[in-house]
């Protein structure tokens, strides 16, 4: 809604208020969406730091464990 407010003689400030309480579905829908895709890549961000890949199923209650590689790579003559 537009309001107009008197300031002083010759001055007006025009004024566009919207009702605060309105609450758009589809605003609420993308809130939802957007935490749940952020929840998800901190969950497997966390998960890669801590060794553990929470993608991959494992129905016997186990954790699977990304395998650490050590050492240096040698470079062989060809």
């Amino acid at each position: 809604m537009k309001h107009i407010v008197k300031l002083e003689p010759n001055k007006y400030l025009h004024l566009d208020t919207y009702r605060d309480d309105l609450i758009e579905p589809r605003n609420l829908l993308l809130g939802i969406l957007s935490s749940c895709i952020c929840i998800g890549i901190a969950a497997i961000t966390v998960a890669a730091m801590l060794g553990h890949d929470i993608t991959l199923d494992s129905s016997d209650g186990s954790t699977r464990r990304i395998p650490i590689q050590h050492g240096a790579q040698v470079e062989t003559k060809r």
